[in-house]
């Protein structure tokens, strides 16, 4: 049989071959979410409609708290952090789920939005174990363009992964993320760069010890910062700006901010060393309520799901 008279589906001649290229279907067939770098403006994120499952619990170390959290006053402050974000402009996707965990509210823990899509993580504690399916259900839901799932014996959260360039990242090696999830992200992305650090035994992850201000420019948690890390950071070509008002790093998550465009940051509002400091450097500084959160033991950046930068 000639090609010409093969039916479509044996590949003859009315057989049409889609568009090959990934970003075609960004978009149309799958939402645009990605990341060029995570100093750029932020478009799009997701917040976890925290669940009434804190008022059981009778030992907050096994559930990974610091405290137990008034469940109104944490449904207010989501609710109010949803309405900070929608005035800055950036489109909010609300999420929930019947089986959410306590630690269900940390959406930055359970993946990382990337310049090709969504890689699901594979969170460190047992405790945690199983909020990767219940992420890849709500992805799903809403057509986000899963390119990849951390398996076998690596362990992932997405706050351990931060994007310089498509070609430039910092990787964070510690108590949450392991050098396996490393290797699967370097299949995942053969010409970019990954710069490892080894995060001190203290840090969750490389969200707390450095964190974007702009493209380019980070700010580190100077005291806890090695002289290693500090010449990784400085070889990816990374300014660094020092944040060193150490209570309200601990204390109030300062450091723990969202970068909302380059230079404009959402801080908590009850960090005023931070702010000033951040201030003199010529940066803008929105501010949210997050006290319920921090009891929870996370701040601004644990709790926002990063969809899309631009």
């Amino acid at each position: 049989m000639k090609h010409n008279d093969r039916p479509a589906t044996f590949g003859g001649r009315r057989f049409q071959y889609r568009d090959v290229n990934w970003k075609s279907d960004l978009g149309s067939l799958w939402q645009n979410w990605c990341i060029v770098s995570d100093g750029a403006p932020l478009k799009e994120v997701l917040l976890a409609q925290p669940g009434d499952v804190y008022s059981d619990i009778h030992d907050i170390d096994a559930k990974l708290l610091l405290e137990k959290p008034s469940f109104e006053k944490l449904r207010s402050e989501y609710l109010q952090l949803a309405e900070t974000y929608e005035k800055l402009g950036i489109t909010v996707h609300r999420c929930e789920h019947p089986q959410a965990t306590p630690n269900w509210i940390f959406q930055r823990d359970l993946y990382n939005s990337t310049p090709n899509g969504i890689v699901l993580g594979r969170p460190a504690s047992r405790e945690r174990r199983g909020e990767e399916r219940l992420m890849q259900e709500i992805l799903a839901q809403k057509h986000a363009p899963i390119i990849g799932s951390i398996h076998k014996d690596a362990l992932f959260e997405g706050a351990d992964l931060l994007w310089i360039t498509p070609k430039k990242a910092l990787f964070g090696i510690g108590n949450r993320s392991n050098a396996k999830a490393l290797e699967q992200l370097q299949h995942l992305y053969p010409e970019t760069e990954f710069f490892s650090l080894t995060l001190p035994e203290h840090i969750q992850h490389l969200l707390g010890l450095v964190n974007f201000i702009a493209p380019y420019k980070v700010g580190i948690w100077t005291s806890q910062c090695s002289a290693k890390n500090r010449s990784i950071l400085e070889r990816a070509g990374l300014e660094i700006v020092e944040i060193l008002a150490e209570k309200e790093i601990r204390n109030q998550r300062s450091f723990n901010w969202v970068c909302i465009a380059p230079n404009r940051l959402l801080l908590p509002k009850d960090a005023p060393k931070t702010i000033s400091h951040l201030r003199t450097q010529g940066i803008e500084i929105a501010t949210a309520a997050i006290a319920a959160y921090r009891q929870c033991g996370g701040g601004l950046g644990c709790v926002t799901g990063i969809l899309n930068r631009r």
